[in-house]
């Protein structure tokens, strides 16, 4: 195979060339900029039980759905 032949077919196999899906599930640092706000924010949502969080062993995830849903509250609040 030539060169460009294995670098083409290399590049098939990077994780970059795969169709992206969306997160079920991020980490603290990605939730926080997901919601365009600091971690700090995001861990005062947290222990006001507005956002609830998985341990996965040292892990901390956050399902996208309890993004969605602390933003569809907030939304709720908002004056018309």
């Amino acid at each position: 195979m030539r060169r460009a032949e294995r670098s083409l077919t290399h590049e098939a196999h990077k994780p970059s060339a795969y169709i992206p899906i969306d997160k079920m599930a991020y980490r603290v640092p990605e939730a926080a900029h997901t919601l365009a706000i600091s971690r700090s924010r995001l861990y005062q949502l947290v222990a006001a039980g507005e956002i609830r969080i998985l341990k996965d062993g040292a892990r901390t995830l956050i399902l996208r759905a309890e993004l969605e849903g602390y933003l569809d509250r907030l939304s709720a609040r908002q004056p018309s």
